[in-house]
C-alpha cells in the first residue's frame, strides 16, 4: 500500500471517529416549554387566583412559578385563609397557605418538586369561604408539561 493510501485511509477513519464522537454531543432532549396557568375560585366576596407558569424540570421534577393574589370578604369575625395546592397528578396535594390579612399577599411563588417520569401537575386555589370557615375550591387545572 502506498503512503497516499495510507494517509487516505487514516484521515477517512479520524473523520469518521471524529463524527460518531460529536453526535451524542449536538443535543439533548428537548425539555417542553412552560405551560400558562391561570386557577381562580369566586365566590361570593371572595376572589383567589394564582397566575404563572408550570415547566418540566427534566423528566421527574417540575417547577411552578406565579403570583398568589386573593381578596377576602372584609368584616369576618374569624381569620380567613386562602391556599394554592399543588403536586403531581398521582401522588396528592401539597399547600401553601396564608392568612387573607396577611402582608404576603401578593405572593410570588417559586415551587420545585419532584414527580413520576411524564406526570401532569394537578394546580388548585381555595379560602375559607365556606359556613363554619370550612375550605372551599375553584376547579383543578391540569397543566401536562410531558416527560
Amino acid at each position: 500500500m502506498t503512503r497516499a493510501a495510507v494517509r487516505l485511509r487514516l484521515t477517512a477513519a479520524v473523520t469518521a471517529g471524529v463524527a460518531i464522537m460529536a453526535v451524542p454531543l449536538a443535543a439533548g432532549p428537548a425539555q417542553a416549554a412552560p405551560v400558562t396557568v391561570n386557577v381562580t375560585y369566586v365566590h361570593r366576596h371572595y376572589e383567589v387566583q394564582f397566575k404563572g407558569t408550570v415547566s418540566p424540570d427534566g423528566p421527574k421534577g417540575y417547577t411552578i412559578k406565579g403570583t398568589f393574589h386573593a381578596r377576602c370578604a372584609a368584616g369576618a369575625l374569624t381569620t380567613q385563609y386562602v391556599t394554592f395546592g399543588y403536586g403531581p397528578a398521582s401522588k396528592g396535594w401539597f399547600y401553601k397557605t396564608l392568612s387573607c390579612d396577611s402582608d404576603d399577599l401578593p405572593a410570588h411563588m417559586e415551587i420545585s418538586g419532584n414527580r413520576p417520569a411524564g406526570d401532569k401537575i394537578d394546580l388548585q386555589v381555595g379560602a375559607t369561604s365556606g359556613v363554619g370557615n370550612t375550605w372551599q375550591y375553584g376547579d383543578k387545572v391540569v397543566a401536562d408539561i410531558g416527560n
